[in-house]
C-alpha cells in the first residue's frame, strides 16, 4: 500500500498497524476508521453488511498466489490434489466464493 500512496501521491496523516485481520475489521466496525484488507478476509461481513468494499480508482491491488513447497521434495498425496485443485479452479473458485 505503500507503493500505492506514494505512486498517487496520497499523504496519509494517521496509521495505525494492526497484526490481525479480525481485529481489523472489528475497529473498521467500531467506526475508528477505515481499512485496506485482502478481499478474501471480508467476505461474511461483506454478506451480512457489517462493512462496505469502498470504490478507489486504482484499487483494488491485484496480486498473484503461488503454491510453493520445499525444493527436492516429494508432495505428499494430499498436498498434491490441493495442488491441483488451486492450479485448475483457483480463480474461479475465488470469484464464486468471494466475490472478486
Amino acid at each position: 500500500m505503500d507503493h500505492y500512496f506514494k505512486k498517487n501521491r496520497l499523504v496519509v496523516e494517521s496509521v495505525q498497524e494492526i497484526a490481525s485481520n479480525e481485529s481489523i475489521k472489528q475497529a473498521v466496525m467500531a467506526n475508528m476508521g477505515v481499512a485496506l484488507l485482502s478481499m478474501h478476509t471480508v467476505g461474511l461481513e461483506r454478506k451480512t453488511g457489517d462493512l462496505v468494499v469502498l470504490k478507489v480508482a486504482g484499487l483494488p491491488v491485484k496480486r498473484m498466489w503461488y503454491v510453493v513447497r520445499m525444493e527436492g521434495r516429494g508432495v505428499g498425496y494430499a498436498a498434491g490434489l490441493l495442488a491441483g485443485f488451486i492450479e485448475e479452479n483457483g480463480a474461479e473458485f475465488v470469484r464464486e466464493v468471494f466475490g472478486v
